[in-house]
């Protein structure tokens, strides 16, 4: 029997910033810190960490039915360099499932308000795309 190779590239991770006024940084901040102390642990996990290059990441452990049970969304503010002014957004796309991009869209919404989640999509900058290429052997 000859084996049929099948052979597909994939987006493995997706960083998104959106620049933000100093004014808005602790509201957003007080948004996320809300989110990981007043949260239901059905809907998600928060981790709260300091990194090399931005004062304050959180990341969210959110459910979703893609197989392995969950997705990871990585939400960094208050980056050490002060002339950036920007908040980033990392996650996996292929990893979302078929009900992770509601559940993403809700994180967005509840961390940025309505207005600024919608301002991702048009103000948005795509600053990472990982990509890897997928063999299977059949």
């Amino acid at each position: 029997m000859k084996s049929k190779r099948k052979t597909g590239v994939i987006f493995d991770k997706v960083g998104v910033t959106l620049s933000i006024i100093e004014s808005i940084r602790p509201t957003i901040k007080d948004n996320l810190i809300n989110l990981m102390v007043n949260n239901d642990h059905d809907d998600y996990v928060v981790r709260y960490y300091k990194g090399q290059r931005y004062g304050n990441n959180f990341e969210f452990r959110v459910p979703a039915d893609n197989g392995i049970g969950y997705f990871n969304l990585k939400v960094s503010i208050y980056p050490r360099c002060k002339a950036h002014n920007f908040i980033r957004f990392e996650f996996n796309p292929t990893k979302l499932g078929a009900d992770g991009e509601l559940k993403l869209r809700d994180l967005l919404i509840k961390i940025l308000g309505m207005k600024m989640a919608r301002a991702i999509y048009y103000e948005g900058c795509l600053t990472r795309v990982d990509n890897c290429k997928e063999q299977d052997l059949i």
